[in-house]
């Protein structure tokens, strides 16, 4: 799988989706792309997913 590349990344964070199962993700990740969301999730799925121009 080829890796996506995000403008930001933040790292180490709790993260509540807003989906059916109300999961948390702790560390969790967020990836942003031209001010969107590209990807979110557990921080070591994200990371070995995305190369950031910017981590945070």
């Amino acid at each position: 799988m080829e890796r996506q590349q995000c403008d930001l990344l933040i790292r180490n964070a709790t993260v509540w989706m807003v989906d059916s199962e109300r999961q948390t993700h702790s560390p969790g990740a967020v990836a942003i792309t031209g001010g969107r969301i590209s990807a979110v999730g557990p921080e070591q799925e994200i990371l070995n997913a995305v190369d950031a121009r910017q981590d945070h």
